[in-house]
């Protein structure tokens, strides 16, 4: 509220409200919604819709407390005077529109940071204005406390929401058009269990204050005229279509229905997908019915903060709504038609212009603003993540440690291994390695990878590495998330398109062997100078075809001995310690992730570029963080998981290097690692303090060799082997 106070323009704004206070007023409130109100104030103590027709106030109990309060206290203090419809009365019925109005710009003007443009869009806006003050209707308040308790719901603060919402159905029951879009937004944004009881918390709340607001005209008896069934509200049945046999589509009814329904399927509701999601479905509700002047307040606030928030957004259909809107309901009214119209005649075109309008303006909002929040991605397709490396470079174990984050009920794994040509001993081998792709089924791999991203089953068999033979066809179902791990997984290039996350396992030498002694030798039982030989055999097929596929990868993760080892120790039998070298696009929003492993002791980290790629950024791990430490930094980083992860479990963390490839993995699945970066625009404020040494900070004191200083521990020996 400083910042408005600060702003010529909103002292601007509220002198022509205060100015307005006392003057106009419509047929409805002059002589409706004031004898109504004179009425209760004059029988203390009666339900007041049992005084007069309900058609004097078809409205709800909250919005009904609000004008009545200050209007019982002021007829206590100065008697019948402030009643009927004078100067006094008529601004006693303002004041609570513009303490609503003034609340909503202020939440509003903190989820922008405040902007002037806000105070343009909104505060000055002429048929806002035009709706409250002049022609006197009362559809601020309702949208006022919809707003709030969205934005309260998106704080998670669930009790508060859900009485803010109560009172806007309290005002005017067409609010009740957000609840799907909140419960949508409650159920993505958390695992099950802690979805059903936020949700059963909110509506618990909701539904029973919202009951107890309705208390007075269910006792009075006119529920269906506050609700759906008054001469207004029935305006939305207006569009109509004969089917034919008596039987007729409710046009608008059908298309409010269908949008809600498409933005309730959405995979990702995001903070910015509900808030703009309730401006589209309010604005498809006025567009599609025969709509009253008050009704399209109900919008233009969501529109404003679209347009304030996002200048480049096209004009043009916000000033054509704003100049159809006075035409329709100023000019033709009051037979100042130019050139000699007809209003009779050209009324119905010109309010096909309003409505054409507010349609563009729906379209504006969906494109600009709503589309890329409210997505359908992955209704059907699963989540491909695509693994690819040399043999014994891990794939396996990373597959594993990924899909613990997923919940590997919901997972599915499609080995390379499973596509070689032959069986273990064939002598086709003599001329081709397994590292060769004429020595595996590429072109079936490719077919079963576009199978399962289209949500399809396939038939495979599996190879038995004990055996090396082949089983029996097996089914392989697309669950939500499938892991594609082989030796020529970003061999072909039309395959690689399939993946949403492409990482390839490029360990040091040194490692790799003593990966490859482990599992072959220790695990698998094989001959030692058997599996050293297959190594050198297939060497150069590794450089041929393995390696190059490395460019492909969005992520590179590079085992590397940390301190001392040589190939005599682990020829011997000796595990070299390792640190990880995680290397990504120079693009991946890393701030967060470095800031969190800065809260961490025992974990050492280096930022540097990948030798002389551009494009490319090297993070060293090394450290042994615990699996509480992995899940308190996954809590600081991200907001909400289920929208990333999109399974109906939590993740399962891991200590150690590997929980921090799972939180590294989350960070490129979810496009970032700061912690309300899902909420976009309207999320919660709940960000990572700046991190002192980020990325940027980093590459800004690299010296001429590349190479920069260790952040965090003064004593770090962090550093890659060559």
């Amino acid at each position: 509220m400083k910042a408005l106070a600060q702003s010529k323009l909103f002292w601007l704004g509220l002198l022509l409200r205060l100015g307005a206070l006392p003057f106009f007023g419509s047929h409805y409130m002059r002589d409706l919604f004031i004898p109504f109100l004179d009425a209760a104030v004059t029988h203390p103590g009666s339900n007041p819709w049992t005084l007069l027709p309900p058609s004097y106030f078809p409205y709800g109990s909250f919005l009904f407390a609000l004008l009545y309060v200050p209007r019982q206290l002021a007829f206590w203090l100065f008697g019948p005077g402030v009643l009927a419809a004078s100067g006094v009365s008529l601004a006693l019925c303002k004041l609570p529109l513009l303490a609503a109005e003034v609340c909503l710009l202020n939440a509003m003007a903190k989820r922008l940071n405040y902007t002037r443009s806000l105070l343009i869009y909104y505060w000055l806006n002429p048929v806002l204005f035009y709706i409250t003050y002049i022609y006197g209707q009362l559809d601020a308040v309702m949208t006022a406390c919809t707003v709030l308790s969205l934005f309260l719901l998106i704080d998670r603060r669930l009790v508060w929401s859900a009485l803010a919402m109560s009172c806007a159905i309290a005002s005017k029951f067409s609010a009740a058009v957000a609840v799907p879009l909140v419960l949508t937004y409650l159920w993505r944004r958390e695992f099950p269990k802690i979805a059903r009881q936020q949700a059963a918390l909110w509506l618990g709340i909701f539904g029973t204050v919202t009951v107890i607001g309705f208390l007075p005209v269910l006792t009075a008896g006119q529920i269906g005229y506050t609700s759906v069934a008054s001469p207004e509200a029935l305006r939305i049945f207006a569009a109509k279509i004969d089917l034919g046999g008596g039987l007729m589509l409710d046009l608008g009814i059908a298309l409010v229905l269908a949008v809600l329904g498409r933005l309730c399927l959405s995979t990702t509701l995001s903070a910015t997908g509900l808030l703009y999601g309730t401006g589209l479905v309010f604005g498809l509700l006025v567009a599609t019915t025969n709509a009253a002047p008050g009704w399209y307040y109900w919008p233009l606030p969501f529109m404003a903060m679209l347009y304030a928030s996002h200048e480049p957004a096209p004009k043009a259909p916000w000033f054509l709504l704003h100049a159809a809107y006075f035409f329709n309901f100023v000019v033709i009214p009051a037979h100042i038609l130019p050139f000699g119209l007809n209003p009779s005649e050209d009324a119905s075109a010109a309010f096909s212009v309003l409505q054409t309008g507010m349609f563009a303006l729906l379209v504006v909002m969906w494109v600009v603003a709503l589309k890329g929040e409210a997505k359908l991605e992955r209704l059907i397709k699963p989540l491909m993540i695509g693994i690819a490396g040399d043999s014994a470079a891990g794939k396996n174990r990373l597959s594993h440690t990924l899909m613990t984050l997923f919940g590997e009920k919901h997972c599915e794994m499609l080995e390379g291994d499973d596509y070689h040509r032959w069986e273990r001993g064939d002598e086709r081998y003599q001329r081709y390695t397994h590292l060769s792709p004429r020595a595996n089924h590429l072109r079936v791999l490719d077919k079963h990878t576009k199978r399962l991203t289209a949500g399809r089953l396939v038939q495979q068999r599996h190879y038995d590495h004990g055996t090396g033979r082949f089983t029996a066809l097996r089914q392989i179902k697309a669950h939500r998330t499938v892991v594609v791990q082989g030796l020529h997984t970003f061999y072909l290039r039309n395959m690689r398109q399939a993946f949403d996350l492409k990482v390839f396992l490029d360990p040091d030498p040194l490692v790799q062997l003593a990966w490859k002694l482990r599992r072959d030798v220790k695990e698998r039982g094989h001959n030692r100078q058997k599996v050293l030989a297959s190594m050198e055999a297939r060497r150069q097929d590794a450089l041929l075809h393995i390696a190059p596929q490395r460019a492909f990868a969005d992520w590179i993760i590079q085992a590397v001995p940390r301190g001392d080892a040589s190939k005599d120790s682990v020829l011997d039998g000796v595990m070299p310690e390792i640190m990880m070298r995680h290397v990504l696009w120079n693009d991946v929003d890393l701030d967060g992730f470095i800031h969190m492993l800065s809260q961490i002791d025992g974990v050492e980290w280096t930022l540097e570029r990948d030798g002389g790629d551009l494009d490319r950024t090297a993070l060293i791990l090394a450290g042994h963080p615990s699996v509480e430490q992995i899940a308190w930094m996954a809590s600081q980083l991200f907001s909400h998981l289920r929208p990333i992860t999109r399974s109906p479990q939590p993740p399962q963390w891991l200590g150690g290097l590997d929980g921090l490839t799972q939180l590294l993995a989350l960070t490129l699945l979810s496009g970032g690692s700061h912690a309300a970066h899902e909420e976009s625009r309207f999320g919660s404020d709940q960000t990572p303090s700046e991190p002192g040494r980020g990325p940027s900070a980093v590459a800004a004191g690299m010296g001429g060799g590349g190479r920069p200083a260790l952040p965090h521990h003064a004593d770090d020996r962090l550093a890659p082997s060559a």
